[in-house]
Parts: C-alpha cells; structure tokens; sequence
C-alpha cells in the first residue's frame, strides 16, 4: 500500500526543461556508453503494523555497449527473507 501524496507537493516543471533533456540526449547516450552501472533493487512488505515482514534484494551491474545493446550481471545471489 503507497502512502497518499502530500498536499501541495506538486509543481509544475521549469520552464524548457523537456527540450533542454531532448538537447542533451546524445550527451547522456555517449556517457552512459562509457560506464558499469550497479542497479540495486529493493522491495519490501510492509505489515499491518508498518513494520517490514518480507525483504527481497537483488544487485545487478549493467553495461551498454556501443551498439546500445543492454546487458546485465547478476552480482551475488539473491536474497529473500
């Protein structure tokens, strides 16, 4: 269960902000190219109480290759309790 949004908690982006990242997506694209991401997925079972009764955790590290093809490597095992 999500808690509901705060009141008053949305604002409306900057202005130009969606053509500014069209502008620099190739930038981001030949960047992300160069690197190793570790992606770290978390979830959680909250309990009637709030408290957390169930953890599930997996890391993984992705690459892009040149050609933009993803790929990912399951780092450890993964860990559900």
């Amino acid at each position: 269960m999500l808690a509901p949004p705060l009141a008053g908690a949305w604002e409306e982006p900057p202005a130009g902000l969606v053509k500014r990242v069209a502008e620099n997506e190739g930038k981001t694209e030949e960047a992300r190219n160069r690197y190793l991401y570790t992606q770290t997925v978390v979830i959680e079972e909250m309990g009637g109480r709030g408290g957390v009764e169930g953890r599930y955790r997996e890391v993984r590290e992705v690459i892009f290759s040149p050609e933009g093809e993803r790929t990912e490597w399951m780092q450890g095992r993964r860990v559900s309790t």
